[in-house]
């Protein structure tokens, strides 16, 4: 797991319609996943750090197995524009992914 970690240790998500760059850097401390995030875009930022600090401090395992939808729960899909409702979509998609590589 740890290689996997250090070759990846940094997700660029170029998303939200090319209006900013999402950085999410997974780190893994006792087998717990932490993210630091980070964007060149406010609401983005916004948005990744909220994503970020919900899935830190879970394993891998909870995180591929979690079935809560965010963009549900959060009204995101309400407040958002399509364009940002697709950054976070690919924020969350990345953060799955990424855990169920970790899990397996």
């Amino acid at each position: 797991m740890k290689n996997f970690l250090q070759n990846l240790e940094l997700m660029n998500l170029k998303s939200m319609a090319a209006k900013a760059q999402v950085w999410l850097v997974p780190e893994e401390r006792e087998e717990r996943l932490h993210f630091k995030s980070d964007s060149d875009a406010l609401i983005a930022k916004g948005l990744v750090t909220l994503i970020a600090s919900i899935y830190s401090d879970e394993s891998a395992q909870d995180i591929a197995d979690s079935e809560i939808d965010l963009m549900e729960e959060f009204e995101l899909g309400v407040i958002l524009s399509p364009a940002r409702r697709n950054g976070a979509f690919s924020m969350l998609k990345t953060i799955k992914e990424f855990s169920k590589k970790l899990a397996d």
